[in-house]
């Protein structure tokens, strides 16, 4: 999408193509808020003009909660998807996770791991390690998946790190799966979201 051309975009971006089999993009993601509203909202509304033939959802990247209403109030088609960093800097992102949550956008986090080292010291990411016989890593990605129905970006560049993980997360899938673990599972989920908003509270004193 590097020589992509809005211009063009606005004066061809027809959907009335939509019985043409065309390939299609599942998803376009604006990378961020360009200099101005109005710059921002003059891309969304030409990538709004591929929705739903060419491409089937928009979504944001590295938005605040400000932006993301404000966009939502000013557009047709609403972002189906936002990807935002996800570290102690931003109180991860409590604010945008719960308005992705009551406006059914999918939340995406990125720096897991670049920025969370923190979090793979922590005492539920340790505790289903040695439980579960998984990586501290997987361990993290499955708390953050359950607990706060925040997907996962896995920025790994090793196939073999790629592998381990979605081995393990298998792993702690069919576990959370049994019905005799769902009360354990709950807990789980409680517990490591309230650990984030005291690491948040520690940090400030």
């Amino acid at each position: 999408m590097r020589n992509f051309n809005f211009d063009t975009v606005s004066h061809n971006g027809d959907s009335t193509t939509a019985a043409a089999p065309y390939p299609y993009l599942d998803t376009v993601l604006l990378h961020s808020f360009l200099p101005t509203g109005r710059e921002t909202l003059e891309a969304w509304r030409a990538m709004e003009l591929f929705v739903p033939h060419r491409i089937r959802q928009l979504g944001i990247c590295n938005v605040s909660l400000t932006q993301l209403h404000a966009l939502c109030n000013s557009v047709r088609i609403k972002p189906a998807v936002v990807q935002n960093r996800f570290y102690q800097k931003s109180n991860y992102d409590c604010d945008v996770r719960e308005f992705c949550r009551e406006n059914n956008i999918r939340y995406q986090a990125y720096w897991v791991l670049k920025k969370n080292h923190h979090l793979l010291d922590s005492d539920l990411v340790q505790e289903l390690v040695r439980e579960r016989g998984v990586s501290r890593e997987a361990a993290l990605f499955f708390l953050i998946q359950r607990g706060l129905g925040v997907a996962i970006l896995d920025g790994t560049t090793s196939v073999e790190h790629m592998r381990g993980n979605i081995a393990d997360l298998e792993k702690l899938t069919s576990w959370a799966a049994e019905t005799t673990n769902g009360e354990r599972l709950a807990w789980l989920g409680r517990e490591f979201e309230r650990s984030l908003g005291d690491m948040e509270f520690l940090q400030g004193q």
